[in-house]
């Protein structure tokens, strides 16, 4: 299936407990609409799938060591946000069939193991990379995002409160309200109940700023490298 995308809307996805929670916009000013999605590929393989989209999920993976993005971000965020950058796993942990054996292989060829948080990211990696491997011309238009370095830039400032804490929602939600008057509300009134949480949905809205970010020309892009398969290794904000 061809992934031509539509010149016409760009979207930011985040992770969620039931799939993918996908924010979309069209390029021109126009109210953004939120939607569950169980596989990804239906919004990046569809016909009408977005011009750009900016997602938190890491894409290029070293064959060893870590990625400069994440040392990168995580300077950039400091020592209150800087752990939220969860260490990229290398490639040759895709392979592996529990958290035990990525851990070992990452001993094996540079000394370190996997979180369970980074593990608990592998089967959506593991997506994104054989979509990009199906049709390498996604690449063009799927980019790495970060949402809390996204609200880091956004904000022009530290944030205060981690994202889970009622103050750390209320500084995200202000963001997104200034920059889409009324869309948290009307886009979580319309999502099904169950599956997702306030958190990933105000991720979403950040991913889709940094896509329009990216759209402008105005973005942070952290790192650049490209990995053994020609995926880039890079942050975007």
């Amino acid at each position: 299936m061809s992934s031509g995308g539509r010149a016409g809307e760009l979207a930011g996805v985040d992770g969620c407990r039931e799939g993918w929670l996908v924010v979309r916009a069209p390029l021109a000013e126009g109210p953004p609409r939120a939607a569950l999605l169980a596989d990804i590929a239906d919004l990046l393989l569809a016909p009408e799938a977005p011009a750009l989209t900016a997602i938190d999920m890491p894409i290029g993976l070293p064959d060893a060591g870590a990625r400069p993005c994440d040392r990168q971000a995580r300077r950039l965020l400091g020592p209150g946000r800087g752990s939220s950058v969860f260490p990229a796993p290398i490639r040759p942990m895709l392979e592996a069939r529990s958290q035990a054996e990525a851990s070992a292989i990452g001993r094996r060829i540079d000394g370190r193991g996997l979180p369970v948080q980074a593990w608990n990211l592998m089967p959506r990696i593991r997506v994104l990379d054989a979509l990009l491997a199906q049709d390498p011309a996604l690449a063009a238009r799927l980019r790495e995002a970060h949402p809390e370095l996204i609200f880091r830039l956004w904000a022009g400032r530290p944030l205060g409160w981690a994202k889970r804490r009622p103050e750390g929602r209320a500084e995200r939600l202000a963001l997104v309200e200034a920059r889409w008057p009324g869309a948290w509300a009307r886009s979580r009134a319309g999502l099904p109940r169950g599956g997702w949480a306030d958190d990933d949905l105000l991720d979403a809205f950040a991913c889709l700023h940094a896509a329009q970010r990216l759209h402008a020309g105005t973005a942070t892009v952290l790192g650049g490298e490209t990995d053994g398969c020609g995926r880039v290794m890079e942050i975007c904000a």
